[in-house]
């Protein structure tokens, strides 16, 4: 695996980490700090993807962002580990397919 799979997994953690601080402040409303943060972990991860995981970036940074604020949080808690799940496995196969491409 080389530097730059490491560096894309590295910012798919942070967000990850991010996202379960959401989750931890579930139904306590909208936190900016927390938003902020969210949301520049996500240009960082953005910029090294292409749009396809980038769409996927943004279906968990919303469905984050609505745990903090629902007032039940149960139902966008779910949606938030599908995102969470379905973009995990799309920048694994983006850093595979990448990783083949360099080796070629």
């Amino acid at each position: 695996m080389s530097t730059a799979d490491l560096v894309v997994l590295n910012a798919l953690d942070d967000l990850d980490t991010l996202l379960a601080e959401a989750v931890r402040r579930a139904g306590d409303g909208p936190d900016a700090r927390v938003d902020r943060r969210i949301d520049a972990q996500a240009r960082v991860l953005h910029a090294m993807v292409d749009s396809a995981v980038g769409t996927l970036i943004d279906d968990a940074v919303d469905a984050g962002k609505r745990v903090m604020d629902a007032a039940d949080p149960a139902a966008p808690k779910l949606m938030l580990y599908v995102a969470q799940r379905n973009l995990l496995a799309a920048v694994r196969r983006y850093v595979r397919v990448m990783s083949l491409q360099q080796a070629a």
